[in-house]
């Protein structure tokens, strides 16, 4: 979800539990927040709505890692890609 949100230059705002780390780079495209953390979250929401160049310089940079991102198409022909090297291998270990 954060890389189609990215997708219309919309910084993501995840926390700092799960795999949001490996899509977001805190203060570069998006933010990271510590479970909990909802003074920290306050902050955040108030220096994007009061520094605008802080913003845009956000916006543009969380657009330009969705361009960077694979498409769902990219995705799965590499996934097809991987299974049919898988079952090509397999048949011929019989």
């Amino acid at each position: 979800m954060y890389i189609e949100g990215m997708g219309f230059g919309l910084p993501a705002i995840a926390s700092t539990v799960g795999g949001a780390s490996e899509i977001i780079t805190h203060g570069k495209d998006g933010l990271l927040v510590r479970v909990g953390d909802a003074a920290s979250l306050a902050q955040y929401l108030h220096d994007l709505s009061t520094d605008r160049d802080w913003l845009l310089s956000m916006s543009l940079n969380a657009r330009r890692r969705f361009e960077s991102h694979p498409t769902w198409q990219m995705t799965t022909e590499r996934i097809l890609m991987f299974l049919k090297t898988m079952v090509n291998n397999n048949a011929s270990n019989i």
